[in-house]
């Protein structure tokens, strides 16, 4: 299957053009842009529009991505300040164990095997960082958001009706 970056299917329709946004709710995109983010360091599990969208708005980006051939397709069109680590299985889980401790202002987890990434991620985030989960309303998802509950200052829930992208502020 020839995997097209520019209308992946199951994504948005650009990663070019103007409008690109992260498939996430409409409450945390325009709450994310009244945050002073342009000095941040981030890092995403799950790649693509979002990822370019992010470059525009942080420093820095780290992205990682499970699927092999989409990651190819979307590697031309990421900018210098992406670092894209496409990889698979337990390489995927721990694709962050390279970062120092204390070092994201900001950890978005929207890709696979999301409670142990969160368990990878959270030490990456400084304290008062911000953790993003998108799908937060899974059952499957329970746990993640006992653990961000338990090791934040507050916790924010965002939906559009038919998903939710919560986000914590850790201690």
């Amino acid at each position: 299957m020839i995997i097209d970056p520019l209308n992946p299917p199951g994504r948005h329709a650009s990663l070019t053009g103007v409008g690109i946004e992260p498939w996430l709710t409409r409450e945390f995109i325009e709450l994310f842009k009244t945050w002073p983010t342009a000095l941040w360091s981030m890092a995403e599990w799950g790649s693509g529009g979002g990822s370019i969208w992010f470059a525009q708005r942080v420093m820095s980006v780290v992205t990682v991505e499970n699927d092999l051939e989409f990651a190819e397709a979307l590697r031309p069109h990421l900018p210098p300040n992406v670092e894209y680590k496409a990889c698979c299985g337990v390489a995927y889980i721990h694709a962050l164990a390279d970062l120092q401790d204390l070092s994201l202002d900001f950890l978005l987890i929207d890709g696979r095997q999301r409670h142990a990434c969160a368990l990878v991620g959270m030490p990456k985030v400084k304290h008062g960082g911000i953790v993003a989960l998108d799908n937060a309303e899974r059952a499957a998802y329970a746990p993640i958001l006992e653990l961000l509950d338990q090791n934040s200052q507050s916790c924010q829930r965002t939906t559009n009706g038919r998903w939710r992208t919560d986000f914590w502020v850790l201690d």
